[in-house]
């Protein structure tokens, strides 16, 4: 194999991405993702089971974030 071969398996990857969302409100910042880690979190301390499908509500105006798991289990989180 020659740096051509090395070259062309580093091209084929694709480029590695990381994205941040945050959401300001009323002068706090809060970092989407670890609300998500957070509310995994909550609902493994919680409940037995795992988690399939993740929905996260983010309402700033009380300081929370709900969750529902799997379509089934809801819970809350503070921000």
């Amino acid at each position: 194999r020659g740096l051509g071969d090395v070259y062309k398996r580093q091209a084929d990857k694709p480029a590695v991405k990381k994205e941040t969302v945050y959401l300001q409100f009323a002068g706090k910042e809060i970092d989407i993702d670890s609300v998500a880690e957070a509310a995994r979190a909550d609902f493994k301390a919680n409940n037995k089971g795992c988690v399939r499908k993740l929905e996260v509500y983010v309402k700033p105006e009380d300081s929370a974030a709900y969750y529902v798991v799997n379509g089934k289990i809801s819970g809350k989180i503070e921000l």
